[in-house]
């Protein structure tokens, strides 16, 4: 009997003490990347609306592009200012973007293409910033998902740690 428990000596310590750490990291890490991808996301959404309220409105897209990118940081603003500075050198705003992937959803580039190619950008911005804009509500949701299962992960491997050191 000892040597058929001595591997559930060295087994429960591993259930108790190891394995919901690991669920938990995993738990973490999967938050993390959602946080990362809703910040992009809300990102590009506060661009589409900012240049849809220019392109509207008749305003200077790249000066306003230049004020936009004083409140950012890092890489984020060094591309948000190579836009700026492709649109003060006369490229169109499609080109501008295509050259600097990232700053707008895939579809709202395509969008801006046609509606640059039809005379209605402003009308395709729109679209494609509402569109943006469901669909960040939509992430955020999910979100609130990946909350409560990390909330619960944390609860259980700490009653597992607790009980495993009583």
């Amino acid at each position: 009997w000892i040597l058929l428990g001595l591997p559930l000596l060295i087994f429960i310590p591993v259930l108790i003490y190891i394995v919901p750490f690991f669920i938990l990291m995993i738990a973490v890490f999967c938050c993390m990347l959602n946080i990362l991808s809703l910040n992009k996301r809300s990102r590009e959404t506060e661009l589409l609306w900012l240049m849809t309220f220019c392109v509207e409105k008749n305003i200077p897209l790249a000066a306003e592009i230049d004020r936009y990118s004083q409140t950012k940081k890092g890489r984020y603003r060094d591309r948000v200012l190579r836009f700026s500075s492709r649109l003060q050198s006369g490229e169109s705003r499609y080109e501008a973007l295509a050259e600097n992937s990232g700053l707008l959803p895939q579809s709202a580039i395509v969008a801006l293409n046609i509606g640059e190619k039809t005379n209605n950008p402003g009308i395709a911005l729109r679209d494609s910033a509402v569109r943006a804009t469901k669909k960040l509500g939509t992430s955020s949701d999910k979100s609130n998902f990946a909350n409560l299962i990390l909330y619960l992960t944390i609860i259980l491997s700490l009653q597992f740690i607790i009980t495993g050191f009583i």
